[in-house]
């Protein structure tokens, strides 16, 4: 498997706290079978996790995959950031300040959680007006799309890929997250269930109980398009196997 959003960076932001917990975190993730993951630290939350695209940021990355080499835990790291979107997004997008996911053509975007929906709407048409495809962070958390779930095929129809936590398929974010992910899965809207981890205690980077929980309950062939094979062409940049979605 391919977990293609996770704070595992050490001290960037509010996931790992120090090169203790990634390791861990990397270690968890490993033994649940996840291959690859791409690091993607809080961006663009000005005065709280800023993390543009710097020196630091990439030297930060080069660090934790040696320490990933040096204690022989099989786990390919890549680097990307989840990035807070914001009417500049497609400007800072174009200048260069925000990564893409393992530099790909998709850019992971979330939203505040009480965000107007035709406001989102906005910037994921910016982000595509200036070149990248729009990832969409756990959208079954933001209150509006709970409200207005709809809106979700339009958005998908017209190349918003969607992203659901594995948090939400075991109602770790509410019932109302809950909801609207099984929603999302029965509808084929979703592209990606990813851990969106942030420690090793809770909020972990392990996938295998998303994968067998989405294969019990729908199938096996859904659960390698969301965990396997999408992610994995995000990695090699490649278009991403279609949604067929089924009115709501």
């Amino acid at each position: 498997m391919v977990d293609i959003h996770a704070h595992i960076l050490p001290g960037l932001d509010d996931g790992a706290d120090r090169s203790r917990t990634s390791l861990r975190m990397a270690e968890l993730a490993a033994q649940s079978g996840v291959t690859d993951l791409i690091a993607t630290p809080h961006s663009n939350q000005r005065g709280r996790f800023e993390n543009y695209a710097s020196e630091t940021l990439t030297e930060r990355h080069l660090r934790l995959q040696e320490l990933l080499r040096r204690e022989n835990i099989e786990l390919r790291l890549h680097l990307g950031m989840e990035v807070f979107a914001t009417g500049d997004t497609a400007a800072l997008l174009r200048d260069g300040k925000l990564l893409t996911l393992a530099g790909s053509r998709y850019l992971l975007v979330e939203f505040g959680f009480r965000d107007d929906a035709y406001h989102m709407e906005r910037i994921l048409r910016d982000v595509q007006d200036a070149g990248a495809v729009p990832i969409l962070a756990h959208p079954e958390r933001y209150r509006a799309l709970q409200v207005l779930p709809d809106i979700l095929e339009d958005w998908v129809r017209a190349d918003v890929h969607l992203q659901i936590n594995k948090g939400s398929l075991s109602g770790y974010f509410g019932r109302e997250a809950h909801r609207l992910a099984v929603t999302m899965l029965e509808h084929d809207l979703a592209s990606f269930v990813a851990s969106d981890a942030h420690r090793a205690d809770q909020r972990t980077p392990a996938l295998r109980e998303a994968y067998q929980w989405i294969s019990s309950r729908y199938s096996e062939r859904l659960a390698d398009r969301l965990l396997r094979r999408n992610p994995q062409r995000v990695l090699r940049d490649e278009p991403l196997l279609p949604c067929s979605p089924i009115p709501l």
